[in-house]
């Protein structure tokens, strides 16, 4: 179930951050290369500024306020335990509450990156898109 937690950093001018402290919720859509075109444009433009429910489909879990992304292969809904002040930013904890996968995307009952294909972006250096890569050590569990 992709763990217990999940943090990420957070500009404290962004748009999410208000959701985020009204409802102390927030979703994780992890999209795959097929939408990079919808992701690149969602992740350049504010809320403020245009309707991604018209770009994406939404859908809620357990949570009701917690909005997801259909079209993304995971999404994982998480409830908010802690907020770090680091002006400008904000660290965001959040328990993860549900996660959801395609079955599409699983390999005997375990997600299979390999059908994936996520999406990274990278920032602190050229600011790009870029595709999970190749494994490169076989670990036993």
């Amino acid at each position: 179930n992709f763990g217990k937690h999940i943090f990420f950093s957070l500009y404290n001018k962004r748009y999410t951050r208000e959701g985020i402290h009204e409802n102390m919720t927030f979703s994780v859509n992890i999209p795959s290369e097929k939408l990079i075109k919808e992701t690149e444009l969602c992740g350049s433009k504010s809320g403020r500024d245009i309707d991604k429910t018209a770009i994406f489909d939404a859908f809620y879990g357990e949570l009701k306020t917690a909005p997801m992304i259909s079209q993304c292969p995971i999404n994982i809904e998480c409830e908010v335990t802690e907020i770090l002040d680091y002006n400008p930013n904000e660290g965001i904890i959040g328990r993860v509450v549900k996660s959801y996968a395609d079955p599409q995307y699983l390999t005997d009952g375990n997600l299979d990156w390999r059908k994936i294909h996520p999406i990274l972006w990278v920032t602190g250096g050229d600011y790009n898109f870029y595709k999970l890569g190749e494994r490169i050590i076989q670990k036993d569990i």
